[in-house]
């Protein structure tokens, strides 16, 4: 059977071919233009609102451009992008007089991004900023491609766009010359706490949710810093601001000066927030700066492989998932020796591009990895290392090797296009398909995975994608289905009136030929209604109850069954591992009412999608969830059960970590009158899991106790001593006995008892 479109192909349902949409839309000055099209003239000089059509899902995405007095379009231009701050879009009017006639005496390009809203520039945010720099490149029917100076790329903005200012900075080092952020946040222990956390919540640093620790961590562009060393940087903040407090701006500040940076400069003032932020200042900053393209070091941190490469140096594969690894990488040359010195850090694979480094390739060069060999490699093609371990975890050496691949042939595992947590699922097509338990079951209210669904699609499509404004609130007759398309809302001003939006589909408009092969697939249901989950459920890293048996999940040992029992977890489409499926029973936000809070805050839960799920939640549909700090928007499902990640091979992590222990027979002394044993111990955890939680001792088939890095045994007579260590299993569970509930580690993965014999005499 033919293939669903996964938009319909409308909104509201009827069709206009793009060729035609584009020429209503695309004119110099907004959506509405009706104006003849004549897109090849509209590189001459003016202001423009321009879209590009979204990868994503087929969207008409905004931007807006302001091309300078005597543009030369031969010619390559800088360009400044500014990003907005919460609540603001990329805008119709031309930029104001000073910016204009900064850009018209420098030659300069300014550049609205809208970011597709209110996503803080993460995720599809973020994809949004690179998106719109690609379509600057690119000539289309609509416009000609615009020359862009690689090297003089500038982002500046406030508040949310100073978010994004240190994030994608600090991301893509290599692609910006510079970057002016003001009165953004950096640090999840202040804006998590200031902004998301639950009502009543211990303060951090005292506790925070350990499932969505890492992925906080992972949008806390402080802990990023260190990828700056050749980046300019504009820190502008308040000492007043109560809205992102100064604290955000000084850990990065300190964090440039330990790494002993000189590319920076700050604006401090006494105001409130945003209050320093001046365009001349940024503008004047900018002028000077161009990015590196051979800088002689390369240094680069991070715990998300998605973020994985600055200049010349790529990281394949982290040692412990979710967990910060770096590489450190220099080039040391002198008149007969070329060398490259690489230090790593929670890293067993990376890949250096050298014909990008300062080097000249004709001459060897030696690749030298952790106080390693220096090897010679020859060529001008990316070259690759992979660590090789011993028995206990531990690096013996690095071979040069192929490229990373993924998927391995061992099966999937975790890689930068197919890492997780759940909100990269969304970063790319996805289909939403319900279950109809083999057709029984319609699109009625008595499906709950069709209600599910289609409540989910609707928050999509008013979030990020037809940005529903203002305080409207549905007629009294869709009160209670203003969920249902056609809505009762008008699309947000820049949105051209054709859009097409996210449309779930019931399972039986497939068959397993036919199921989308280049898309995610995003299923409602369990086994028991949605014969695609049944049809996955052997291959998924969670076990499912079947469909004869009460709805239920197992994780590891865990056993949570009951109606009452929700769930969502991400993993590769057992069909196509290169692609992600989500399960999904229940739904998956806050459910805002926008009788009582507005259209406009319909799907606000989805800002905080990239920094808020982990890979597998359970919950309890029957436990209500504590208020957030923006309550009504708990950015909570209902309440956790359990929550999680996936270890590297995309399954629950079981595999235990290993000690390495040296014994030393030590002769008698104060601290051992008898003499003894000096114990030495470390122990590492397997690759792709989440660490070592820590190690204990039995003395004498005693019990089992905590232990340091060294024992000391007393002698007198033989011992028996017996180790064993602990891992972090990357799964957490939840104690519903206090208000709120708090999650703790589970359980993890416990080596086998290493026992040893201390003889009396050696």
């Amino acid at each position: 059977m033919p293939l669903p479109p996964t938009c319909s192909p409308a909104y509201p349902q009827r069709a206009i071919p793009w060729l035609l949409l584009a020429a209503a839309v695309l004119g110099p000055t907004t959506p509405n233009n009706a104006a003849e099209s004549r897109p090849f003239e509209w590189v001459q000089p003016g202001n423009y609102l321009w879209y590009y059509r979204s990868p994503l899902d087929d969207t008409l995405q905004p931007y807006h451009v302001y091309i300078p007095r005597d543009f030369d379009p031969q010619q390559p231009h800088p360009v400044v992008v500014f990003l907005h701050g919460f609540g603001g879009r990329t805008g119709t009017a031309a930029p104001d007089a000073w910016r204009q006639n900064w850009a018209d005496g420098s030659g300069w390009l300014l550049v609205t991004a809208d970011g597709r809203g209110n996503q803080n520039w993460d995720s599809i945010g973020e994809d949004d900023l690179y998106l719109l720099l690609e379509d600057l490149h690119r000539t289309t029917p609509y416009h000609a491609a615009l020359k862009v100076d690689p090297r003089r790329l500038y982002l500046e903005g406030g508040s949310m766009g100073g978010h994004g200012g240190y994030r994608e900075a600090f991301r893509y080092p290599d692609r910006f010359a510079a970057t002016a952020p003001a009165a953004g946040w950096t640090t999840y222990r202040e804006f998590y706490d200031h902004f998301y956390d639950r009502t009543g919540s211990p303060r951090m640093p005292d506790y925070v949710d350990p499932a969505r620790q890492a992925v906080l961590e992972t949008a806390s562009s402080f802990w990023q810093t260190g990828n700056a060393r050749h980046m300019w940087t504009y820190l502008v903040y308040d000492t007043n601001d109560g809205v992102n407090p100064p604290v955000n701006a000084e850990e990065v500040l300190k964090k440039l000066r330990a790494i002993g940076s000189d590319r920076f400069a700050t604006r401090v003032g006494e105001s409130g927030h945003v209050g320093s932020y001046s365009a001349a200042a940024n503008y004047h900053f900018f002028s000077t700066k161009q990015s590196e393209t051979r800088p002689p070091d390369v240094f680069y941190t991070t715990n998300d492989l998605r973020y994985n490469r600055s200049y010349w140096v790529t990281l394949d594969r982290l040692c412990l998932t979710r967990t910060w690894g770096a590489v450190d990488a220099s080039v040391v040359s002198g008149r007969e020796l070329q060398r490259v010195k690489v230090k790593t850090d929670n890293v067993l694979g990376f890949t250096l591009d050298l014909s990008r480094a300062p080097v000249d390739l004709r001459r060897p060069v030696y690749v030298q990895v952790d106080n390693g060999g220096a090897r010679p490699v020859t060529g001008d093609k990316p070259i690759s290392f992979r660590a090789w371990l011993d028995d206990n975890h531990e690096i013996t050496n690095w071979r040069q090797t192929g490229p990373e691949r993924a998927p391995s042939p061992a099966g999937p595992r975790k890689c930068p296009a197919l890492g997780g947590p759940l909100a990269e699922a969304f970063r790319t097509p996805f289909t939403v398909i319900y279950g109809t338990r083999g057709g029984t079951l319609g699109a009625t209210p008595d499906n709950r995975d069709w209600v599910a669904a289609e409540q989910f699609a609707a928050e999509w499509n008013a979030w990020m994608v037809l940005q529903w404004s203002g305080g409207a609130t549905p007629p009294a007759d869709r009160r209670d289905d203003w969920w249902v398309p056609p809505y009762p809302f008008a699309n947000g001003p820049l949105i051209p009136a054709s859009q097409p939006i996210l449309r779930p589909f019931p399972d039986t408009a497939f068959g397993l030929s036919s199921l989308p092969a280049d898309r995610n697939l995003i299923l409602f249901g369990d086994p028991s209604t949605n014969w695609v989950v049944r049809q996955f459920a052997p291959a998924l890293p969670l076990e499912l109850s079947p469909p004869n048996l009460p709805p239920g999940i197992r994780v590891g040992s865990r056993l949570y069954t009951g109606d009452n029992v929700n769930y969502f977890f991400l993993a590769p489409n057992p069909h196509n591992p290169e692609r992600y499926v989500v399960v999904a029973r229940g739904y998956l936000s806050s459910r805002v009412d926008p009788s009582r809070y507005g259209a406009g805050n319909v799907g606000k839960d989805l800002e905080a999608l990239p920094f808020y799920w982990p890979d597998y939640v359970v919950w309890d549909s029957r436990l209500k969830p504590s208020e957030a700090k923006q309550n009504p928007f708990v950015y909570l499902p209902e309440a956790f059960l359990d929550a999680g990640y996936f270890a590297d091979d995309w399954q629950l992590d079981t595999t235990p970590p290993r000690t390495k222990v040296k014994v030393e027979r030590l002769p008698a002394g104060d601290d051992l009158p008898e003499g003894g044993w000096k114990v030495s111990l470390s122990a590492r955890d397997a690759p792709g899991g989440f660490g070592v939680a820590g190690i204990e001792r039995s003395l004498d088939h005693g019990p089992w106790r905590p232990c340091d890095t060294e024992l000391l045994v007393a002698g007198g007579r033989a011992r028996t001593l017996s180790l064993r260590a602990t891992d972090k299993c990357g799964q957490f569970v939840y104690d519903h006995g206090v208000s709120p509930s708090v999650g703790r580690p589970a359980p993890g993965n416990v080596e086998a008892p290493r026992v040893f014999q201390l003889l009396r005499e050696p």
